[in-house]
């Protein structure tokens, strides 16, 4: 199951597959021009091995993307790294 969250040109997704699929979580930019920026992609684990909690916690921190700015974003994606 892919889920998505978006603020302003930031968009970040989280695809956690099925079973034995690794879990992955990807931050892109799109730009004025429509071209999409892979920022980053991450792995978050096996699918099987992620609980319901973490990922009912996941899935809550991308509906509350509300970032003012970009800067706002990369600062707290430095100092925190989301906790993924």
């Amino acid at each position: 199951m892919i889920h998505f969250a978006q603020n302003k040109d930031i968009i970040i997704g989280v695809d956690f597959g099925y079973g034995n699929d690794i879990a992955v979580k990807t931050t892109a930019k799109v730009h004025e021009d429509g071209r999409l920026e892979i920022l980053k992609s991450e792995r978050i684990g096996r699918t099987r091995d992620i609980s319901k909690e973490n990922r009912d916690r996941i899935i809550q921190e991308l509906k509350d993307f509300k970032y003012e700015s970009n800067e706002d974003w990369e600062e707290a994606n430095h100092q925190e790294n989301l906790k993924y």
